[in-house]
């Protein structure tokens, strides 16, 4: 890509740097761990949603005002502000978060954390986080450009549109984590279904301001409605033990931010241009699909097994109790 054009779609990842401070609620290890330890089972992907709703007000808030100070003060101001930002949400976490360490909650153990990593669908749970999140960020690391060079939005209506997709993103935490713990397989397939159709839609109609402006929000919504879900998921099979497994999870979700973008740009320099970065994110939604329903089989197939080894041990016992009778 030639300077000109790669400053231009630059501008539009300023907003993802800008939002990584407040980005914590989504991504960072905290949010991750104090919800699911915190919370029951039945309310963690309400839980979650609740906490991963900031990155949704970051969005609102932080991807317009970044886009607006990368554009009139330069892309350094953007970088200063995200120390700025970083810096208070130090102080504000040391603040709010009790200081020591809980000495009456049973201490992690290497072995049994590693241990816990032995489970197949638990790494399918880990594929599904990575691809869903990889769908987004295929398209939304390249979204101001789009929007600038593809449908036409001038530099001042940018900033209004990607605050409409963190509009949309609340919405859809908002729907995923109500329905995340009750059926998250039906939230991971229907939000990524979701995308997926309404990614291919503005793959061919991105030239359509109508159009790509109500699609921009669909996503933001599709996206974030299957956040809670793959949460909810990974620390669902982990049980218990979901220290160094919740850690994998949150090294799934930047792998799926940090390779997507590099795939948009390889297909955006093969001639498909910028429209073709919602081919991609549509691809990344679709395989994330199939994580699901593979999840869902071997997840499926656990319960059988262990339901069958249940009723056997009810069996053995009833017979012992029996025996002992006579």
């Amino acid at each position: 890509m030639s300077p000109p054009h790669s400053s231009r779609t630059s501008g539009s990842c300023w907003p993802c740097a800008w939002c990584r401070p407040w980005r914590m609620p989504g991504s960072g290890p905290w949010p991750r761990s104090r919800p699911s330890h915190s919370w029951t089972p039945p309310k963690r992907g309400r839980a979650i949603s609740v906490v991963v709703s900031g990155l949704s007000v970051a969005t609102i808030i932080g991807v317009p005002a970044s886009t607006l100070l990368a554009q009139h003060a330069g892309w350094q101001a953007a970088f200063w502000a995200v120390a700025l930002i970083t810096a208070l949400s130090a102080v504000a976490l040391l603040i709010v978060l009790p200081g020591g360490r809980d000495t009456t909650a049973a201490q992690p153990h290497l072995g049994t954390e590693l241990r816990s990593l032995r489970v197949p669908r638990l790494w399918v749970a880990y594929a599904t986080t990575a691809l869903s999140v990889a769908a987004n960020f295929a398209i939304f690391a390249y979204l101001g450009a789009l929007l600038k060079d593809v449908t036409g939005i001038s530099d001042g209506l940018i900033p209004l549109v990607l605050g409409l997709y963190g509009v949309g993103a609340l919405a859809g935490l908002t729907i995923g984590g109500r329905n995340a713990d009750r059926a998250p397989f039906t939230v991971l397939l229907a939000g990524m279904g979701s995308f997926a159709a309404v990614a291919v839609v503005l793959a061919v109609t991105a030239n359509s301001a109508w159009a790509a402006i109500p699609l921009v929000v669909l996503l933001g919504a599709a996206e974030f409605s299957v956040t809670p879900a793959v949460n909810a998921r990974v620390f669902s099979i982990l049980g218990e033990t979901r220290t160094l497994g919740g850690a994998v999870n949150i090294a799934a979700f930047n792998i799926g931010i940090a390779a997507a973008p590099i795939v948009s740009g390889l297909v955006i320099n093969t001639g498909l241009g910028l429209a073709g970065t919602a081919w991609i994110g549509a691809a990344f939604a679709v395989t994330a699909m199939g994580s699901t329903l593979l999840d869902r089989h071997l997840t499926r197939r656990h319960q059988s097994v262990t339901l069958e080894a249940g009723l056997l041990t009810a069996t053995l016992n009833r017979q012992r109790a029996t025996a002992a009778t006579h």
